[in-house]
């Protein structure tokens, strides 16, 4: 699966931490959004809250701890699907994402990554 995103979003608003790309503006058709609660809670252990949260167009693929990984190149980011998610998008195990340029709401690309990845429970980094 791939995405030429031509949007981007970090955001950290202090109780989580969002990384977002976009087809297009205001109304992205194709889009990925990840979410990660910055300091979860034991209710969000609970109920399985304690990973990244992922959406893929509108609901394509939405739920808790669906990522793998996560790799940066100086261009792009690459999302590994766990293999349960991967059989609910036909099979596909890679989100390929190319961004429009080197940073990220003012972040290089692999720092923006990094902030969001501290975050992440070890199995997912």
């Amino acid at each position: 699966m791939r995405l030429a995103a031509k949007i981007t979003s970090f955001e950290d608003d202090g109780y989580s931490t969002t990384l977002a790309f976009g087809s297009d503006g205001a109304d992205p058709e194709r889009y990925v959004i990840l979410q990660i609660v910055n300091d979860p809670e034991p209710q969000d252990f609970r109920l399985g809250h304690d990973g990244v949260h992922l959406e893929i167009e509108g609901g394509r693929l939405t739920g808790y701890n669906l990522l793998s990984a996560m790799e940066a190149s100086a261009e792009s980011i690459r999302l590994e699907l766990s293999a349960v998610a991967a059989s609910r998008v036909g099979g596909a195990r890679w989100i390929d994402i190319s961004l429009p340029d080197r940073t990220i709401s003012g972040l290089t690309i692999e720092e923006a990554l990094r902030s969001f990845k501290v975050r992440m429970p070890g199995a997912q980094r």
